[in-house]
């Protein structure tokens, strides 16, 4: 779900919160239940910015093995799910209501290997590695079974699964196999095979041209080759193109970076000179701020507005072009796994480890951080 280059001043814009609470508390909402955080007296909420309306649903999750976050997506009519795994059974959820919609059964899952979900980027279907190493495919809308495949290759379990922006593509990653295979989901056959290391997670570049993969490295790759054309020593949780696929934001320890993906040359680490790897030709926005590991990320459908979420539980908003913080996020009190926009840039949600959503509205929260022009990010 990832050496300073260039380093920006960060802008510090956030609200002084000084009002004070009156009358008496509501009490806190129950687990399941959706929260509208404009009728909730903030003194029952400290860490909930009582300034910006926003709405929260508790999915209880019970933070262990047996129950964690998976995705966060946009259904194409605008509705906000969550996939959640609960006693080794998957549940969709409605991100408002947090009510089960839908549970499917028998998911091979491992801890240690998250990526057997996987959404299509239009958030119309979803994919899932079961026990018996075939692939499912369901349809969102009525979550009716698609299609159950078995993909040449092997028995083994599925441990990555991740589909292109036009849902023509899906790469695989199966268990104790250090590559990753290219299919067509019209033929079901195999167009390539990529040898690399242990990769967590992987995406196509909305032209299908590239894939970005992260591990214990990161790696771009050009996929008419099937050769690498950017490496990273420093790996990461999460990362994201920007939508015309010229730019790669990837989470790198405490930072993002937000970097071409044109061809790399060799260089040396300033902040680890023992460290020698292959960067973008310009990498100019080092985005620093987080105090913790960058756990997701995603960039807003115009390109300029990047969302990352960290273990310190924090959401940052950030312009990209400028490389400045917009606004800080502390309404979350676990590590922030799951950041999504909406199809049409307006709303962005985010999900921790304990199963708490949070759906904003974009304009809405940068006008109450006092950024102008807003609608132009």
């Amino acid at each position: 779900m990832r050496t300073h280059l260039v380093q920006y001043n960060v802008y510090g814009l956030l609200l002084a919160m000084l009002a004070t609470a009156c009358g008496t508390p509501k009490p806190a909402p129950q687990r399941g239940t959706a929260v509208d955080s404009n009728t909730v007296n903030p003194a029952s909420q400290p860490h909930r910015s009582p300034l910006i309306k926003a709405r929260f649903v508790d999915i209880g999750l019970d933070h262990d093995q047996a129950d964690r976050f998976l995705e966060l997506f946009w259904r194409p009519d605008g509705q906000l799910l969550v996939i959640a795994q609960r006693n080794r059974v998957i549940q969709i959820l409605d991100g408002t209501t947090g009510a089960v919609l839908h549970r499917i059964s028998n998911p091979a899952i491992d801890y240690n290997r998250p990526k057997t979900v996987a959404v299509s980027p239009d958030g119309e279907n979803v994919f899932v590695g079961l026990t018996s190493g075939k692939l499912g495919c369901w349809d969102t809308s009525n979550f009716e079974l698609v299609w159950e495949r078995e993909f040449a290759g092997g028995s083994s379990l599925f441990e990555l699964i991740s589909v292109s922006v036009d849902g023509e593509w899906l790469a695989t990653s199966r268990k104790y196999e250090n590559t990753i295979q290219v299919w067509s989901l019209t033929t079901g056959e195999l167009s390539g095979t990529i040898e690399t290391e242990h990769v967590m997670s992987m995406l196509f570049s909305a032209d299908n041209q590239l894939a970005a993969m992260v591990g214990g490295q990161g790696f771009i790759y050009d996929l008419s080759t099937q050769e690498p054309i950017a490496r990273f020593d420093d790996g990461g949780y999460d990362m994201a193109f920007s939508p015309d696929g010229k730019w790669l934001a990837m989470g790198v320890e405490k930072e993002v970076w937000f970097c071409s993906t044109r061809p790399g040359k060799k260089v040396k680490s300033r902040q680890y000179p023992f460290d020698h790897f292959i960067i973008p030709e310009k990498c100019p926005n080092i985005l620093v701020g987080h105090k913790s590991l960058v756990t997701a990320l995603d960039i807003g459908p115009k390109g300029r507005l990047l969302v990352s979420g960290s273990f310190d539980r924090t959401v940052r908003i950030w312009d990209v072009m400028m490389g400045r913080l917009l606004h800080t996020i502390e309404d979350h009190h676990h590590a922030v796994d799951g950041i999504d926009f909406s199809p049409n840039g307006a709303f962005f949600a985010t999900a921790d480890r304990s199963g708490l959503v949070l759906s904003r509205s974009v304009k809405s929260t940068l006008s109450k951080a006092r950024i102008s022009n807003s609608n132009s990010l």
